[in-house]
């Protein structure tokens, strides 16, 4: 994919969350089930992390991931990165939440998020984070499929993998939403109408275009992965240093709406 088209696609998705961010976020509060086994995992490959644990979470959201791991890991010493491009969503800079967190969890707890377009940056090859240590567990759940082309995504990857510890977990998900039917037909329906518009996009096999909540006229960028692309993202990190742990499949009515893959760094 072009850079000029991958710009466009990330500015639409950005501008897509800064509009939607409190509805978004409503519907974002419930943690993944498939969390529980990430953390199962981390402890199992690097039982360390039982009593310390350094987190990035990439596009962290709303950040529930943090509150999640403060109820599951009550006495972890935690500390949590979480870096997202919509401070709206994010809440970045709201002071209450360091307290909020070490209240959930019952230990002492660090909370910081930083506002940061990773995906503009890598697009130019920058590293915002370069001056942040690595950490146990780098997690980026419900984002890869916001990352415009194949190269990217790979690039993606391979930061995973540059900012975990040695002995550190990557834990990422795939959002697998044309195996859904209802989604796969909204997907098609506002792909269609995105194309009528934009004929010349030079999309990628498996790019779509989703509404929100039934409403066509609120687009964001999807990319569908399938099972050969995320072999290419594990080539990807695993040529950076890290080892495929497992895959598995969690969330949704039927267990199957995320795919998710494990890595450990060596």
């Amino acid at each position: 994919m072009n850079r000029a088209l991958a710009r466009q696609l990330i500015e639409l998705n950005n501008r897509f969350y800064r509009e939607n961010a409190s509805s978004f976020s409503a519907t974002r509060q419930a943690p993944w089930r498939g969390w529980d086994r990430v953390v199962e995992e981390l402890i199992a490959a690097q039982p360390t992390a039982a009593t310390h644990l350094s987190v990035l979470d990439v596009a962290c959201g709303n950040r529930r991931f943090a509150r999640f791991l403060a109820e599951k890991l009550p006495h972890t010493r935690l500390t949590y990165l979480g870096i997202d491009n919509c401070s709206e969503l994010s809440g970045a800079g709201d002071a209450s939440a360091p307290s909020e967190m070490a209240s959930t969890g019952g230990a002492p707890a660090s909370e910081v998020v930083i506002t940061c377009d990773l995906l503009s940056a890598l697009l130019e090859d920058e590293d915002p984070l370069a001056d942040i240590a690595p950490c146990n567990l780098l997690c980026c759940f419900g984002f890869m499929h916001h990352v415009p082309g194949a190269e990217l995504r790979s690039v993606l990857a391979e930061w995973l993998v540059a900012h975990t510890q040695s002995g550190g977990i990557i834990a990422l998900s795939c959002w697998r939403f044309m195996d859904d039917k209802r989604l796969a037909t909204q997907a098609r329906a506002v792909t269609r109408n995105c194309r009528a518009y934009h004929p010349d996009l030079a999309l990628e096999p498996n790019d779509y275009f989703l509404g929100w909540q039934g409403n066509a006229d609120v687009p964001r960028y999807c990319h569908y992965i399938d099972e050969w692309e995320l072999d290419d993202l594990s080539v990807a990190a695993c040529a950076s240093g890290a080892r495929e742990l497992e895959r598995f499949n969690a969330d949704g009515d039927g267990g199957v709406l995320n795919r998710y893959l494990l890595l450990q760094k060596a």
